[in-house]
């Protein structure tokens, strides 16, 4: 079992690297955002960024899914062919479909959603993203397939490369504001998009293959709906603090959120491609459920060091990032920690569900996550702005976790570790709290770093003491921390 978990957390730490590049671009550029475009600019293109990754859905149709379900348990390599071509050509002919749809309904769109100037080109630059992004998203997800983690990085150096060098150029040199930074965005996913033709070359001649559409679709069909149930809970709040409050206010917002984003890119997304690669190859194998019930403990200790650490330091983040009149936002991180810890738990739960075939319930179980976030955020927004947006996506990015979890102990019977799991993330809560508490009645010195590191040992003490770290954890993560040495010295 060892040798599997060091192949997953080990896989995951050469995703990291691809994940993180392609990432990368927006972190590095946002000292550039916070000083060129200020908070009302941010906040404007942090809307069309909701509305770009809501057409990124329904354009992609959850096909990438399904082909990682579906791939592995084919013989040959010309069936897995078939199913690659046929994802491509469904999720290219949709997207031009969207592309086209948006397109001649901006003008009459964009009075009804924004109220700033150039509107409708700026939507229909996030179209043509959102037309884009399936396909090179295929093609990452394919060399995870291929179980190529080195291409894989590679492909994301260019499209970092490609995204840094085109906003840059657009945005201070140019002086094109929000629309540089979309350009630039469509220039990196555009390569991509580019290269995914060229590496796959004659796998894509088989085209739209009818029966396999049809198995894939039925698989996928039902997520799209989860996937907008998704959005609606992680990206509602920006429409509620327009209409309640002001950009300004949803631009500090934005800047928090984003800041938030790095646990994702740094350690949620990465485990996750790597455990999703082994769950559904690895899924008949004997020790499955054993590996499966450790990953799952470990991924949520993993989580739980991320929201202290990150909580502790992100003051000075935001203060090297941005400009001091976002140094409010910083107070939301913690809160907002809790959405990629809620996607994490809801991904790992979901395996269970994706295994037993029983994804009708998925779009319910989001769906009751969407209605408690649209009833909070309602209820918080008005009344407390950002930090009730905040609490709004805390409360009911969890509650979805929670709900997936009953569902995947009913219909993939496991040994689940929900006690180590919950008191794994209550103690993180605990020392994060008793941080943010300490900086409201002191004064910024050397002893609020002495209290982050007693916090961080305090928080690893505990988890020994409960049993939440067990001893054959030790060597394991060694020797694990030895092979990372090798690939990454």
């Amino acid at each position: 079992m060892a040798a599997r978990l060091r192949t997953i957390f080990g896989n995951a730490a050469i995703y990291s690297a691809g994940t993180l590049l392609v990432q990368l671009a927006s972190f590095l550029l946002l000292p550039l955002y916070t000083r060129v475009l200020g908070p009302k600019d941010y906040g404007i293109l942090s809307l069309l960024w909701v509305i770009q990754t809501t057409l990124v859905l329904f354009g992609e149709l959850a096909l990438t899914s399904a082909v990682f379900r579906f791939y592995h348990d084919q013989q040959d390599m010309v069936a897995k062919d078939k199913y690659l071509s046929s994802s491509f050509w469904i999720m290219t002919v949709v997207g031009a479909l969207l592309f086209v749809l948006t397109t001649f309904a901006a003008p009459f769109v964009t009075p009804l959603l924004f109220d700033f100037d150039e509107a409708s080109i700026l939507l229909r630059l996030a179209a043509a993203t959102a037309w884009l992004t399936p396909i090179s998203t295929l093609l990452l997800r394919t060399l995870q397939l291929w179980q190529r983690p080195y291409v894989y990085v590679l492909m994301s150096i260019l499209q970092f490369v490609v995204t840094m060098i085109v906003t840059i150029m657009l945005v201070l040199f140019f002086k094109r504001g929000v629309i540089g930074v979309l350009i630039g965005q469509l220039a990196g996913v555009g390569v991509i998009a580019c290269s995914c033709i060229l590496i796959l070359g004659t796998r894509l001649r088989y085209g739209i293959d009818p029966s396999l559409a049809k198995l894939l679709l039925r698989f996928s069909i039902p997520l799209v709906p989860t996937g907008f149930a998704a959005l609606v809970i992680s990206l509602s709040d920006r429409f509620f603090l327009e209409h309640y409050s002001t950009l300004h206010q949803l631009g500090l917002y934005a800047v928090a959120d984003k800041m938030t984003a790095a646990l994702s890119v740094l350690v949620v997304t990465p485990l996750l491609l790597s455990w999703n690669q082994y769950a559904f190859s690895n899924h008949r194998s004997p020790e499955f459920a054993v590996v499966f019930r450790c990953t799952l403990r470990l991924i949520t200790v993993v989580l739980a060091f991320g929201i202290l650490g990150y909580s502790l330091i992100i003051r000075e983040l935001l203060t090297i990032a941005t400009t001091p009149e976002f140094g409010a936002a910083w107070t939301m991180v913690p809160i907002l920690c809790a959405a990629p810890v809620g996607h994490a738990l809801i991904t790992l739960f979901a395996t269970g569900i994706h295994l037993s075939q029983q994804t009708r319930w998925i779009p319910l179980l989001y769906g009751s996550g969407m209605v408690s976030n649209l009833i909070l955020n309602a209820a918080l927004v008005p009344k407390y702005g950002m930090a009730g947006a905040a609490w709004a996506t805390l409360v009911s990015s969890l509650a979805t976790a929670g709900s997936f979890y009953l569902c995947a102990r009913r219909v993939y019977v496991l040994d689940y570790p929900i006690r180590q799991m919950v008191i794994t993330l209550v103690l993180a809560a605990g020392c994060t709290t008793l941080f943010v508490l300490f900086t409201q009645i002191m004064a910024s010195c050397w002893l609020e770093w002495v209290i982050r590191i007693l916090l961080v040992m305090s928080f690893g003490l505990l988890l020994w003491l409960f049993g939440i770290i067990e001893p054959n954890d030790i060597p394991m993560l060694t020797r694990l921390w030895n092979r990372l040495r090798r690939h990454f010295p």
